[in-house]
C-alpha cells in the first residue's frame, strides 16, 4: 500500500500535488513516501519526505543551493502550466532566454557525466553506495564553489540561477568572481 517517489527538490510539490490528488479519489488508505535530496523545514507532509543532504535544517549546504538547483534542473523547457484548446490539452511553455538555453545545455553536460559515472558504477558492479555521505558533497560543492579550477570558471562562472521558475537569472552559481 505504500508508494515511494524520488525526486531532486526540497519541498515535494509533486509529491504534495499526488497527496492531494490520492485524498480526492479515495486513495486514502495508500501512502505516499519521497525520497529527496534535501528536506526544507517548512515542507508539508514531513513525516513522509527523507532527505539525503538534509532533513529540515539545510544550513550546512544553504550555500550550494544554487548550484545543487543547476546541477539537478532539468536541461528542458519548464512548463509553466497546461492549457486546453479545442477539446485537446497543451503545455505552455517558459519564454525562452539566453540565460535559460545557457543553463540548459550546463545541466545536460553534467548530468550526462553523472549518468556516465552511474554506468560505470553498474558495470562494474558496485553494489552498496553508502560510502558516499552528505560531508562528501559539502566538500565537493564547497571546492567548487570557493576554489574553482580555470575550465570551471569558464564554464560555470558566468551562470546565474533562476529563483523561481520566470525569475530573472541573478543568483550566481559560483562565489568566485
Amino acid at each position: 500500500s505504500d508508494i515511494v517517489i524520488a525526486d531532486v527538490g526540497w519541498g515535494g510539490t509533486i509529491q504534495n500535488a499526488l497527496v492531494k490528488l490520492m485524498n480526492e479519489s479515495g486513495g486514502s488508505d495508500q501512502r505516499l513516501h519521497g525520497v529527496y535530496m534535501g528536506v526544507s523545514e517548512g515542507a508539508a507532509h514531513k513525516d513522509f519526505k527523507t532527505g539525503f543532504l538534509f532533513q529540515g535544517d539545510q544550513s550546512r549546504f544553504v550555500e550550494f543551493l544554487n548550484l545543487i538547483e543547476l546541477i539537478t534542473s532539468s536541461p528542458k523547457d519548464g512548463v509553466i502550466r497546461v492549457a486546453e484548446h479545442d477539446g485537446h490539452f497543451a503545455p505552455i511553455g517558459v519564454k525562452q532566454t539566453a540565460d535559460e538555453m545557457a543553463r540548459q545545455s550546463i545541466a545536460a553536460e553534467i548530468q550526462a557525466g553523472i549518468l556516465e559515472f552511474a554506468q560505470i558504477v553498474k558495470d562494474k558492479k558496485v553494489g552498496d553506495l553508502d560510502f558516499f555521505q552528505p560531508s562528501d558533497f559539502e566538500a565537493l560543492f564547497g571546492a567548487l564553489q570557493e576554489h574553482p579550477s580555470e575550465e570551471d570558471m569558464a564554464h560555470l562562472g558566468g551562470v546565474r540561477h533562476a529563483m523561481t521558475l520566470g525569475s530573472h537569472f541573478g543568483e550566481p552559481v559560483l562565489h568566485k568572481k
